[in-house]
Formats: structure tokens, sequence, C-alpha cells
């Protein structure tokens, strides 16, 4: 479908509709296009003898993304919320790239929670500083390996409440 033909599916020109309309069916709408637009691709590459790569994955989220935020521009009582976009990537690009290509969807999954965990040994490290004050500048640097243990055990307890509530 075009910009327009989503803005009329979906009646989001008009301020009664464009604020209640079904998500759920225009992400499916979305969901659709990338299949259809993913396997244009493929056969186009077949005829090249040439295989469906990654990065002519990434290129057509890329540009459904942008057809997204072009169909959000035109909906009248401002633009679509953000979190609708995220919805679709969690519910439907996340699980076609770790069908599709699960080598990289395993190095971006991986990348994911190294920062995650970076993160979170920051806010630990800033919660040690803020509630302990001088003493954890003391401990730092008078017992090196007893700030590291320290740091270490919180770390691996913050990670296992973490655990539970960190999306993959």
């Amino acid at each position: 479908m075009t910009t327009k033909q989503y803005i009329k599916k979906y009646k989001l020109d008009l301020p009664e509709y464009a604020n209640h309309f079904n998500t759920d069916l225009f992400l499916q709408d979305l969901f659709e296009e990338l299949k259809e637009r993913m396997a244009k691709e493929e056969a186009y590459r077949k005829t090249l003898h040439q295989e469906f790569e990654f990065r002519m994955f990434q290129r057509i989220i890329m540009e459904l993304q942008q057809k997204f935020m072009a169909i959000s521009n035109k909906k009248a009582g401002g633009p679509l919320r953000r979190e609708l976009w995220n919805a679709f990537y969690a519910k439907y690009i996340i699980p076609a790239r770790a069908e599709l290509f699960p080598k990289e969807h395993e190095e971006i999954r991986i990348k994911r929670l190294t920062a995650q965990r970076d993160h979170l040994k920051e806010e630990i490290k800033n919660k040690l500083i803020e509630n302990m004050g001088s003493e954890f500048q003391t401990i730092k640097a008078v017992g090196g390996p007893i700030y590291r243990d320290l740091l270490a055990q919180l770390e691996n307890d913050a990670r296992a409440q973490a655990e539970f509530r960190i999306p993959i």
C-alpha cells in the first residue's frame, strides 16, 4: 500500500478517527508489506543467483520505517506514537530477523545484553557512590579487591533481579 492508501484505509486524515484506529490491523498490514518486499527482493536475487543478505533485510526495514514516518507526518491530530513502531519492531521484525538471519540476530542480541549489563554496572556504581559517599571512595582507594568483590556481588544481585525484566 502507498502512504495515501494507509491514510485512507485507517481514516488517519480525519481527526475523529486518527487517534482511535485499529493499531493491530495497521501493524499487520505493515507486516504484510514487509513480507511482500522481502519476497520480491528474494525473487530478484534468485534471478541473479545471489542470496538475500542481511543488509538487504535492513534496507527494507529502513524503507518501511520511512513509510511509517511518512504516514505519521500525514496523520491528523499529531504523529503516530513512537511506541507503535517499537511494538511493530518487537512483534514482527525481531522474530523475522531471528528466523531468517539467526547468526546476525544472535550477534545483535549479545551486543544488546552486553550494553544492558554495562549500563547496569554503571547504575550500581553510581548507587554505591550515592549511598556510601566518601566511604565508597575509601573502599575503592584502599581495598581494590574488596571494591571489585563488592561491585561484582551487587552486580550479580541486580542482574538476577533484572533478568526477569529485561526483554531480549
